[in-house]
């Protein structure tokens, strides 16, 4: 159904007062650390990062060392590759359980916006079966992603073959580098718009019919996207607009505060408590975009009096 009065605009400000009434008004410091735990389980594993930097070693010293790495791997191979195993394992299962943890926190957090209902408990139990449904899906469609990867990685390395074994860098290093790294960013970009495409919509549709996600998909596909791209391409680029103004007062944020700001966002959970107005703005825009679309999209209709809970 094609709707030709879907603004970009609108659900922005319609975002911001909606945060402020849940956030601000009657401000409850419990409420916000409830609100706030469902936030953090629901972004539960999609941010990190580390690096280390290894340059201590120079000349001679170098080679020396390098010959005994090697020398040990060949002679401890096999309790080396176990580790390796062992801690592919752990990493494995980790990110699952923070899949699956996520996966429930998408909808909890979603029903505490939409509800302006501070509860741990209820959403938990309530949403299972939607954030299994959810978890699968996020789990074939890495695997799927992790897949492809590796494909476009052993084309890159099948075209630089000729160069690798003869010791040169020309044409075929060159033109692994062109087609590969062509080939990962458009794998890149395609995973993050599917990626956004699913937390953005795909979660409120099952949310709001109490759908599989193959049938919130199906709903996407043909009752909104269908006739309307325009309108969601337009919302994704309102949406970089958006992240990146809030990126500036980020900064700012930090510039203000000698940095302490960026210590206390990066501690877990406390972190998720004080950014927590602008991760709830930003779950409230593509909600007030849906409701747009019909009365049979409206989340929100009137401020709530519910008791919080836990």
């Amino acid at each position: 159904m094609k709707n030709n009065n879907i603004s970009v605009t609108k659900p922005l400000q319609q975002a911001f007062d909606w945060t402020k009434y849940v956030l601000f008004e009657n401000f409850d410091i419990g409420k916000w650390f409830i609100m706030g735990f469902c936030a953090w389980i629901a972004f539960l594993g999609e941010s990190g990062g580390g690096g280390a930097n290894f340059n201590n070693f120079r000349g001679g010293r170098k080679a020396h060392s390098l010959q005994n790495i090697w020398n040990f791997v060949i002679e401890h191979l096999m309790i080396i590759i176990c580790i390796a195993v062992a801690v592919i394992i752990i990493i494995i299962i980790v990110t699952l359980i923070m899949q699956w943890l996520s996966s429930r926190g998408k909808f909890m957090f979603l029903d505490c916006t939409v509800k302006d209902k501070a509860a741990v408990k209820e959403p938990w139990h309530q949403f299972k079966h939607l954030a299994n449904s959810l978890f699968i899906f996020r789990v074939l469609f890495g695997l799927a992603s992790f897949i492809l990867f590796v494909f476009v990685a052993f084309i890159s390395f099948v075209i630089a073959w000729p160069d690798i074994t003869g010791k040169v860098f020309s044409a075929n290093a060159i033109s692994s580098i062109i087609v590969g790294g062509t080939l990962f960013f458009i794998l890149i970009t395609v995973t993050i718009i599917i990626q956004s495409i699913l937390f953005d919509f795909i979660v409120p549709i099952m949310y709001k019919k109490n759908v599989a996600i193959l049938k919130a998909i199906h709903i996407f596909k043909n009752d909104l996207l269908a006739e309307n791209v325009k309108s969601f391409i337009l919302f994704y680029l309102m949406k970089i607009l958006v992240f990146i103004a809030i990126g500036i007062l980020v900064i700012v944020a930090y510039c203000l505060t000698c940095c302490i700001a960026c210590c206390l966002f990066a501690i877990p959970y406390l972190g998720t408590v004080i950014f927590l107005p602008v991760i709830m703005f930003k779950r409230c825009y593509s909600i007030f975009f849906l409701e747009q679309f019909g009365d049979e999209w409206i989340f929100i209709t009137k401020p709530s009096c519910e008791n919080n809970e836990i």
